[in-house]
């Protein structure tokens, strides 16, 4: 596990690899609040113009076309495109998904980089969850802000995890420890908290952003 944590090249990889999702994901949001802009323009036009059949017509057929089961989990909109991603592959892995997020728009802090942490954080939980029967899989999302951000993240495992004399998890696997590096980069840049709490069954993460 060392020559992977000590080697910057793949931990700049995996953290690529997040930016590249994420960034596909607010892409894909800012053209549809474009596209929606213009829609309820036209709207508007319409209605202010007396042609109300026209416009229940357009506002049938916008209704149609959009996409269903779009979530808006916080008022973030860099981490709720996080958010989402990894619930929906939790989801494709029978995983069932409690969020309780409270995220204010603006935060003082990097929120690409937040972002990446939780984007590992989940992805962490789902890993774990993948080695217990599917009616065990669980993760609980958890978020509060005032004057500072509590994230908790809580997810059901098969064993015990194992944390290090640090209190961080440790495992032998291969590639494993590449996220736990970027959340504690972070955690040490912006001066944040992270404790990581292992129990029978049950693995959680909570995270106290500065």
């Amino acid at each position: 596990m060392t020559d992977v944590l000590s080697n910057p090249d793949t931990l700049t990889i995996a953290m690529k690899e997040h930016i590249a999702v994420l960034e596909n994901i607010m892409q894909q949001d800012r053209v549809m609040r474009h596209d929606r802009r213009h829609f309820e323009t036209l709207l508007q036009t319409l209605l202010q113009e007396g042609n109300t059949q026209e416009a229940l017509k357009c506002l049938n057929e916008r209704l149609s076309q959009e996409p269903h089961g779009v979530k808006k989990y916080c008022e973030n909109t860099t981490l709720n495109a996080a958010i989402t991603h990894y619930v929906a592959v939790a989801e494709e892995k029978s995983i069932k998904v409690n969020i309780s997020a409270t995220i204010p728009a603006d935060l003082n802090v990097d929120e690409m980089q937040l972002a990446i942490v939780i984007s590992n954080l989940i992805e962490n939980a789902i890993h774990a969850c993948e080695k217990v029967p599917e009616n065990e899989r669980r993760i609980d999302i958890n978020a509060r802000y005032k004057s500072q951000l509590l994230i908790e993240i809580s997810n059901s495992c098969a064993d015990k995890i194992v944390l290090d004399a640090e209190g961080h998890p440790f495992s032998n696997e291969e590639n494993h420890g590449i996220g736990t590096r970027s959340v504690l980069n972070f955690i040490n840049q912006t001066d944040s908290e992270i404790r990581y709490i292992a129990e029978e069954k049950t693995f959680k993460v909570r995270m106290l952003v500065s």
